[in-house]
């Protein structure tokens, strides 16, 4: 008898749970219980018994007040405690907090996971905390096409990971400079790997400008994308040379670091 694919040992009830926790983002981050139900497509009661499951557990909560219902504190203690680049992130902080003090813009720390452009730290300089409206957010996935991290991390993984993002990719429009097809991109990709770095000029968000460099662990593999980023005119009065010798001193730093942690 031929084996089971891995889909048939998928519980449904569970399934439906993540579904349901995945429907939270920035734009939705409280939800009655309609609402819920409408947007994963499931009648009423059922979300119902779903929510009162995970309440109970922690990974939702439900306002008395408004009757909606928000993510709950176990999610972040899970995401604190098992995320597997947790202790990267924290070793890479203090060498790229005090670059960004000392060039004045903030630093974006991307990783690839499951095939998506994932941020894992904002860092601003002092006295310059969230100044800046920026799409991003930590824990959110951003497109690969039209920002650094996802150039980087394009240009410097290997040719079958590449290869499946850019099968994935839309080539949306996000400003006039957006590359919106794959040929053009690829070469792009190309001239990335063959230069070092990745620059984002108002690609993704018109008004922002950034350059972002690769990390590698000890034994040359990649490990993240870190870029420095700024509003167009604050960038433009920086020597490009500041910026690229700064990031070439981190992101070796972190590699020697990772190197003697074995990461």
């Amino acid at each position: 008898m031929a084996a089971k694919k891995s889909q048939d040992y998928h519980i449904a009830a569970v399934i439906r749970a993540f579904k349901v926790l995945k429907l939270f983002d920035r734009e939705h981050r409280r939800m009655s219980l309609t609402e819920i139900s409408q947007r994963i497509g499931i009648n009423r009661s059922s979300v119902l018994r779903i929510l009162d499951s995970l309440e109970a557990e922690g990974f939702v909560r439900r306002s008395h007040e408004s009757k909606k219902y928000t993510l709950g504190i176990e999610l972040f203690k899970l995401g604190n405690v098992g995320y597997e680049f947790g202790d990267f992130r924290n070793l890479a902080y203090p060498f790229i907090k005090k670059m960004v003090d000392e060039i004045g813009i903030m630093a974006h720390l991307g990783i690839l996971d499951n095939d998506q452009v994932v941020v894992i730290a904002k860092i601003w300089p002092q006295n310059a905390i969230d100044a800046m409206a920026l799409v991003s957010v930590v824990g959110g996935v951003v497109p690969s096409h039209c920002t650094g991290v996802g150039k980087v991390l394009l240009a410097f993984s290997d040719d079958e990971t590449t290869g499946r993002v850019l099968d994935s990719c839309r080539f949306e429009a996000y400003t006039p400079r957006t590359i919106t097809s794959r040929d053009a991109f690829e070469a792009q990709l190309a001239a990335i790997r063959k230069r070092g770095y990745a620059q984002n000029l108002g690609e993704h968000e018109s008004y922002i400008h950034c350059t972002t460099y690769p990390i590698f662990n000890g034994k040359g593999d990649l490990l993240a994308a870190l870029s420095l980023t700024g509003l167009e005119q604050i960038v433009e009065e920086i020597d490009p040379a500041t910026i690229h010798k700064a990031l070439r001193k981190v992101t070796r730093e972190i590699q020697d670091e990772t190197y003697r942690y074995n990461l």
